[in-house]
């Protein structure tokens, strides 16, 4: 499991983000990643799981975005599962 964290200079309401995976397949040594998901972090400090209204999709050449239920929040995490034989590259990560 790999995680990066977006973090605001002050909380602000999130309902959705995209990110567009770095594939170099199928000779690159970087692949998109198994699955992914987006946490917030609670105003106690805690991280929990946004309530997506759309799928996590997973494709190359894509931007994949997800939208869920709109959380106030001081950071959003992306934590994806990883591949075992490649590493996983973004090219871009964006929350609105």
């Amino acid at each position: 499991m790999g995680w990066i964290v977006y973090t605001f200079a002050k909380p602000e309401a999130v309902p959705q983000a995209s990110i567009y995976w770095a594939d170099g397949g199928p000779r690159g040594r970087h692949r998109c990643p198994l699955s992914w998901k987006l946490e917030y972090k609670r105003a106690d400090g805690q991280w929990a799981d946004v309530h997506a209204k759309s799928g996590y999709a997973v494709e190359k050449d894509t931007v994949n975005t997800v939208e869920f239920e709109k959380v106030e929040t001081g950071a959003i995490r992306l934590s994806a599962r990883l591949s075992e034989k490649y590493t996983t590259g973004i090219y871009e990560f964006e929350v609105k």
